[in-house]
């Protein structure tokens, strides 16, 4: 697989990275699913993707067991110093007794983003990467995910939960910080890579959701990581049948393997992204998500016709 460096990590990964959504419960059957495929199934495709050469996996505590067996499967293939295993802070839960108010429109019908002492307080932070640790049962959280909401960094919040990073890494429990932005991300992201000790950002991108795109400009000359989750838009943009971003089917079908493959090298394509997360089930998921990453670049007239969403 290529390999891209990583800037604040300190390190270089490959493209493909793990996304671990599957290492969780399995969604509920439909009447024409094909075989049930449990966390275990997952596990197994997760230890022949580090096997294969993968060094980012994904996963989250909301997830089920996710962030247990992606550190079982780690120890037992003696990846704690190759493998970045990277979770998500969840949000605080609300107080007990406490009734949820969704936030009030503004005057222009936006949503504002929840408070930051509610959704990240400082000790709840430091909870959650203490279950993380316990869960995976690792000596430190190579990269720990905030829930990044924008207009947080005038928060009165803000220096105390500054604070509370900085002090997790002192402490051994976490090596490096990042910021998990919206599906639409906010539009203070410069000023958060700038302000924040924040190595990487994770952000939703594929070909039919474009609006992470705006920010990549942003990460070129911060060397921050750029991990985007579903590439494949959930799995919306596999298969061989179709147009994929505008584009029939034709124009692309001697080029790449199938839409997967084409999804893929279209996100890879951008060169400010540094990995792209997807979850792979089964052993041949793995094979053609690391088929995908091997550097090989759509060729220019592809290219331009997805990025335009040409015909």
């Amino acid at each position: 697989m290529e390999t891209r460096r990583a800037g604040r990590l300190g390190r270089s990964i490959p493209v493909i990275g793990f996304g671990g959504r599957a290492l969780g419960p399995p969604p509920p059957r439909g009447d024409r699913d094909g075989p049930r495929l449990e966390p275990r199934d997952a596990q197994r495709a997760l230890a022949a993707a580090i096997e294969a050469g993968v060094e980012l996996v994904d996963v989250a505590p909301a997830w089920g067991d996710a962030e247990a067996l992606a550190g079982e499967t780690i120890r037992a293939l003696r990846g704690r110093d190759r493998v970045v295993l990277a979770t998500l802070v969840p949000d605080a839960p609300p107080p007990p007794g406490a009734t949820p108010r969704p936030p009030r429109p503004g005057p222009d019908g936006s949503t504002p983003a929840p408070a930051l002492e509610r959704v990240l307080p400082a000790a709840w932070v430091q909870r959650a990467v203490e279950a993380s640790l316990r869960a995976t049962r690792l000596e430190v959280l190579p990269l720990a995910w905030l829930p990044w909401r924008g207009g947080w960094l005038t928060a009165s919040a803000w220096p105390e939960l500054r604070g509370a990073m900085a002090r997790l890494v002192r402490e051994g429990k976490v090596l490096t910080w990042g910021a998990h932005l919206p599906d639409v991300p906010p539009d203070d992201v410069a000023a958060l890579l700038d302000a924040a000790p924040v190595a990487a950002i994770q952000v939703a991108l594929d070909l039919e959701h474009r609006a992470a795109a705006a920010v990549l400009d942003a990460t070129a000359t911060r060397e921050v990581a750029v991990i985007v989750r579903r590439p494949l838009a959930g799995g919306a943009l596999t298969g061989d049948v179709g147009d994929l971003g505008g584009v029939p089917r034709a124009r692309w079908r001697d080029e790449v393997a199938d839409r997967a493959d084409l999804a893929l090298r279209w996100v890879l394509g951008h060169a400010a992204v540094t990995a792209a997360l997807v979850g792979a089930r089964t052993l041949d998921h793995v094979r053609a998500a690391i088929a995908a990453g091997d550097g090989r670049a759509l060729s220019p007239p592809l290219r331009e016709a997805l990025d335009a969403g040409d015909t």
